[in-house]
């Protein structure tokens, strides 16, 4: 929970007291940043699959970049909760 306190409580919060240009900036920015962080960190995460990939059944960059743009695809699907139930 700290970690989470502090990136979507705490530091709200503090922005919050710096006034109302400021504070809207240093938020979007923040959360740009959280943003941003996620993002890269999900795509170093398929580096383990592509290497896996490439040393086990020779599929060429093309392929292995299609697999992973799949994988991630039906990722965001499951984020978003746009299952039929």
């Amino acid at each position: 929970m700290g970690g989470f306190a502090m990136g979507f409580v705490t530091l709200p919060y503090l922005f919050a007291q710096w006034g109302d240009l400021l504070s809207k900036m240093a938020g979007f920015m923040w959360f740009g940043l959280l943003f941003f962080a996620g993002i890269t960190s999900s795509l170093a995460m398929g580096t383990p699959m592509m290497g896996f990939l490439k040393d086990n059944f020779k599929w060429t960059h093309k392929i292995r970049h299609r697999i992973w743009g799949i994988v991630l695809i039906l990722g965001i699907k499951h984020v978003l909760c746009l299952k039929k139930v």
